[in-house]
């Protein structure tokens, strides 16, 4: 999966706060970013950390409750540079890379 992060979509996604959300715990870095967000359904724990000016990567856990049932999560990425624009990608929105 791929998808292009502008300094806007940035802002809203990973640094941003969910709606219907709190955050808790916040810690910013030079190296590191790190938080905890509460919200109805779901509750994580996520650490991003700057690789560099050119990436980051991150890990998240926590757990989510659906229909009564509670489903522990853990989930990692990593992100880079690839060029200034994104090219035929929608921010925001990913892209399955088959």
């Amino acid at each position: 999966m791929r998808f292009c992060v502008t300094p806007e979509s940035y802002q809203k996604t990973i640094a941003g706060k969910r709606a219907g959300c709190t955050r808790a715990n916040e810690v910013w870095t030079s190296k590191s970013f790190k938080f905890d967000d509460s919200c109805p359904n779901l509750k994580a724990h996520t650490e991003v950390f700057f690789d560099g000016p050119e990436g980051y990567h991150l890990v998240q856990q926590g757990s989510m409750e659906r229909s009564g049932n509670t489903t522990q999560i853990k989930s990692s990425g990593t992100a880079h540079f690839v060029a200034a624009d994104c090219g035929t990608l929608v921010p925001g929105r990913a892209e399955v890379v088959p």
